[in-house]
């Protein structure tokens, strides 16, 4: 198999970050989700907890207001939040180069756009079956994982939507999404796996 990207966007309790790690092993390649954090920490020397509060997190409310992109922000100064999010960045491109790999998240699919073998999967599922997962992930009760369910799905859209100008989630950014809550986790695995197989 050839030099291939999957990168993997989800909504939270759909199974995505289980879905890439057991595709990575699959196929026997890197997998990247929270790692990125870590690699883009000890690059920049960056406190790790300090990178965690950004990532995927949208930018502050002033950015927005002033409409500044963070890859235009260099000659004014960057901010600690554009410098993790630069820095991500650059981690992404740097473990593509490395050889195959999943990327879940942090628009790696909008960032490595001109990866020759570059596979775009977003995952969903029905909002009960994502409640459930995180009820018995968490062990909290259903109200307090809706809540969390969908703050988290508002913060990874601001934040994708904002970075590149495109939709989260939208299906014409992808090349395949997949419902885990009606096919089952192994089974998008497999699929991921059979069209990696052929890009």
């Amino acid at each position: 198999m050839e030099n291939i990207v999957i990168t993997i966007d989800r909504q939270l309790g759909s199974g995505g970050r289980e879905i890439g790690k057991r595709l990575a092993e699959k196929l026997n390649v890197g997998f990247y989700d929270k790692e990125i954090i870590a690699i883009a920490a000890d690059k920049t020397g960056i406190d790790d907890q300090l990178m965690k509060a950004y990532d995927e997190k949208p930018v502050s409310g002033f950015l927005y207001s002033i409409g500044i992109n963070p890859l235009l922000a260099g000659k004014q100064g960057l901010s600690l939040e554009m410098r993790a999010y630069l820095t991500q960045v650059n981690t992404i491109k740097s473990v593509a180069e490395k050889g195959s790999c999943v990327i879940v998240g942090r628009s790696a699919d909008y960032i490595l756009a001109g990866h020759p073998k570059l596979l775009r999967v977003f995952i969903t599922a029905d909002l009960e079956y994502r409640a459930l997962r995180l009820t018995n992930l968490y062990n909290c009760d259903k109200k307090t994982a809706i809540s969390t369910i969908k703050r988290t799905d508002k913060e990874r859209s601001a934040f994708y939507n904002y970075h590149t100008n495109q939709k989260w989630g939208e299906a014409m950014y992808y090349d395949l999404c997949l419902n885990s809550s009606k096919i089952g986790i192994e089974e998008c695995v497999q699929l991921i796996y059979n069209v990696a197989l052929t890009w």
